[in-house]
Order: C-alpha cells, then structure tokens, then sequence
C-alpha cells in the first residue's frame, strides 16, 4: 500500500518577505487554499462531523503550538477538533494544552518516566477501527507525507477530507489523486502560516491562539538560529503576537520562559553530555538515555520533576557542539528517550544533503537539518547486513555514525 498517495497539493509558494501582506505569490497561494478550506468546513458542519488534527512524529514547538492554534481556529469556524500526538506531549507543552481546552490523545500510554496526566487520553483506548464522529484530517508540519505518524494515518486515512498546512517546501506530495486541499508556504514556520491563513479568514488571534502561535513560531526561530534583523525573521508576525501577549500579564511569560529554559537537572545533563562528545571524520555526536536522566535528577534533587529533556535542551546540546563546527561541520545527536536521531549541518551553508541521507534510513526534513528514528534506522542496517538482530544500541549508533559518514564521502561532502 502506498498510503500516501490520494494527496494533491492546492499551492505552493516561496516567497520570503516578511511585511503584512507578504506579495503576490503568497496572497495567490491562499487564495487557492482558502475556497477548497471553506467548502470544507462547511461539509463538516453540515455533516457535523470533527477534525482529527496531527503533526510529525517526536513533536516539537512548531509543530504543538500550530497544532492547538489550528483547532482553537476551528473551533471559532463552529467545528469540534482533537489532537493527536505521536508518541505524547512533552512535558513542557502542558500549560497550552490546558490552556486550549482542547481534547488531546497521545499514541503512547507510557509518556512519563515519572509521572502521568489525566488531562490526556491514549488514542488506542478511543479509536476503534472506524471512528464515524470525524470527517477530517488535519497534518501540519510533518515535512512531506512520508513524516505522517502511521498510527495517526491509521486512523485518518479514510476520513472524507484532507487538509495539509506546512512551511517544509520542496517535497513530493503524491500523484493527483484527491481532495487534499494543501498550503505549503516558505515561511518561517508552520505557526507563521497560521497567522497570516488567520488574518485572511477574519478570524480573531486571541490570547489563546497568540500564545500558541507565538511558542509555535519562536521554538522554530531558535532552531534555525534566526534572530531579529535576520532576512528570514517574521517581525510584523512576532511583534503582533508579543502585543497580545503582553496584554494577559507576567503569568504567560513565565510560563512561555520555561520552555526555552533549562531546569537545573537538564543543565547538568548538558554538562555530563557536553564532557563526552564523540568524533569521527566531519561528525562530532553525542547520545543520551534515561540512566543518564535518572543520574542528573538525583544529583540535583530533581528526581519528582517529571519532566524530559527536550526542545531547548537539543538546541543548547547542538549550541555546544557547534564550537567544533570548523572541523566537524556535521553533528549527530542521538535521544535514546525519544529513540530519535537529530543530524545538523553546523555551518549550514556546505550544502550538505542531510535530509536524503536520513531519508535512507526512513525520515527526512531539510537539507541542513534532518532526522530518522532510531529502531528504523536499526532496521535498515540490519537489511544491509551491516549489523544483526542482537547487536547493541551503542554499536548501532557507531555503525550509524560510519552509514552517515560513506554517504558524506560518496557525495563529496566527507
């Protein structure tokens, strides 16, 4: 089954400026969405039917916060919307999920080494094999289909509509084969997007949706190390997303600090990772497990916060490893939590083809930055022989490590 092939794609636009109305390009990209959208919207009130909204695999701000945005939008347009997260909600996400009011299923019922919420609930318990109250599918951020989570396919796949918002371009969406109306636009984030379908639609940016977009956009800009002044750096979006925001009080901005923070445990995580990097050829890597975790909660008396080192804590673990960048441009990183492996071109201008090498060992993302799951990159190998069905974790990351490093050399990139 090729399961992602009744997709077709309704607009694609690749313009870069950051003003209020951003060009033609965009505004004819929109205007191509918003009528296939609509006829949408009102088939599912007619029908009154929900949306099933989802994101890629391994959530991270951009793809939560556009996320929550997205049904706390629909909700405004009259239309009932559940989340579904593969494989949970990172802990640090949890004031906006209770914040929105808005029903959450996660794919795993094991999301916290120490601690479980009652505000969520595992989509095997909900979803049997039809789920009839539901007429649509949302994915949001997921990159190309491919980064769809198959456990949220599994339960979409047949749901009448399809809708597709993503600030991931150049991807392969599939043979014109369905009613999938599709919006991928060349902005800084998926959260972006979702600001400007908002102003075209009239609908209100409350503080609820502010605060989402907001976490949703910023998490992405600190990813891409895109700060103001940059070409790329939305300032009409963030500068009216901040004036909302401003409005609900210190509270929020507590609250949105402690995502792009670090706890006293995740720092001397970060200490004991940072002190064990690894090096081979162009690749400098790094790797960490829940002993390690477990080792920085009980030294820092941290052993009831139930939180995981997630998000902010990759992108200062990829920080420290970007003082080797002159000599190991490429930098792997290996969350043995998540079972995720992270690739990044450190310098970010090597042309490095980071999402192909990924896409062989089953993920994908962009060309400078790039991921795949561990267990199938586990599988890969063994299909190549290069490992076998016993071998440990720690010598499938090196022999992961040297898959990378053939590839880089075979491109000229080594």
């Amino acid at each position: 089954m090729v399961w992602h092939q009744d997709w077709q794609v309704t607009g694609i636009i690749r313009d870069t400026s950051m003003g209020p109305s951003r060009g033609t390009d965009l505004d004819a990209a929109f205007d191509g969405f918003i009528p296939s959208f609509h006829r949408i919207v009102a088939d599912l009130s007619k029908q009154k039917k929900k949306m099933l909204v989802t994101m890629h695999r391994y959530l991270d701000g951009d793809a939560f916060g556009s996320a929550i945005a997205f049904g706390l939008m629909l909700r405004q347009m009259g239309i009932d919307s559940s989340l579904l997260c593969v494989p949970f909600v990172p802990e640090k996400f949890d004031f906006l999920s209770r914040m929105s009011r808005l029903t959450i299923f996660e794919a795993s019922q094991n999301k916290r080494l120490f601690a479980q919420d009652n505000y969520t609930l595992a989509m095997g318990a909900h979803f049997p094999e039809e789920s009839p109250e539901y007429g649509g599918l949302a994915i949001l951020d997921c990159a190309g289909f491919g980064q769809v989570p198959r456990e949220a396919w599994a339960v979409g796949n047949s749901f009448r509509h399809k809708v597709h918002i993503d600030h991931h371009t150049g991807h392969s969406f599939g043979p014109d084969r369905g009613k999938a109306a599709s919006l991928v636009c060349s902005c800084s984030s998926t959260s972006e997007i979702l600001y400007h379908l908002m102003e075209r639609l009239g609908l209100s940016s409350d503080p609820e949706v502010a605060v989402s977009l907001y976490v949703g956009a910023n998490a992405d800009l600190r990813k891409n190390d895109i700060q103001a002044g940059h070409p790329a750096y939305p300032a009409y979006v963030m500068d009216a997303l901040k004036q909302r925001l401003n409005a609900l009080g210190r509270d929020i901005w507590h609250q949105i600090d402690s995502i792009f923070s670090l706890d006293p445990w995740e720092q001397s995580l970060l200490d004991t990772v940072g002190s064990a990097l690894r090096f081979s050829g162009s690749i400098v890597y790094a790797a960490f497990d829940p002993s390690m975790v477990l080792t920085a909660k009980r030294e820092t008396d941290a052993l009831d916060n139930p939180r995981m080192p997630f998000h902010e804590f990759h992108i200062r673990l990829r920080q420290l490893m970007g003082q080797y960048g002159d000599t190991h441009p490429v930098a792997a990183l290996f969350d043995q939590i998540l079972g995720k492996v992270s690739l990044f071109d450190l310098r970010r201008n090597q042309g490095y083809d980071l999402a192909g090498i990924s896409r062989e060992l089953g993920g994908g993302g962009h060309r400078n930055r790039a991921g795949f799951a561990f267990e199938t990159a586990r599988d890969t190998l063994l299909d190549l022989n290069l490992i076998s069905g016993d071998t440990p974790d720690s010598t499938v990351i090196e022999t992961v490590i040297e898959f990378v490093r053939t590839r880089l050399a075979a491109t000229g990139d080594q």
